[in-house]
């Protein structure tokens, strides 16, 4: 590849990168990338600043998201994360509260899909977003 076409390549990449961060951002939707296997998630800025955090403050790990989640809303959104991962549900989709870094308590739309399995169809890697719908509720 010659170093022209390199570098068209390149720009459309960045240009197609920046569509995508300000759309996200007009919409507020943060988003997570989830590596199921070992527990990794990638967080975008905004999925950590509606909740009042820095990227750095949040550790890239599933764990993260569970210490967040309302005591009451435990036990519906892990059955509800189950029942899709296990094959049972469709759809991703539920409706939940996360603890902001001021102690309030935040509405949180989150979708989610698994784009990845292996082998034997077991889900691997996990993509979604983030809403916050305090206001609407």
């Amino acid at each position: 590849m010659d170093i022209i076409k390199l570098k068209n390549t390149e720009e459309q990449l960045r240009d197609s990168k920046e569509r995508l961060d300000l759309a996200l951002k007009g919409a507020g939707l943060g988003t997570w990338d989830w590596h199921i296997p070992s527990g990794k998630v990638i967080f975008n800025e905004l999925w950590t600043e509606m909740l009042g955090y820095t990227l750095e403050e949040i550790e890239p790990n599933v764990s993260s998201w569970e210490k967040l989640l309302h005591p009451d809303d435990i036990k519906t959104v892990m059955a509800t994360l189950t029942d899709y991962l296990e094959g049972r549900n469709p759809f991703y989709h539920i409706e939940y509260r996360l603890q902001t870094k001021s102690g309030e308590w935040k509405w949180i739309f989150d979708t989610g899909k698994v784009f990845e399995r292996d082998k034997d169809g077991k889900p691997v890697r996990m993509l979604g977003i983030h809403q916050d719908i305090t206001d609407r509720k």
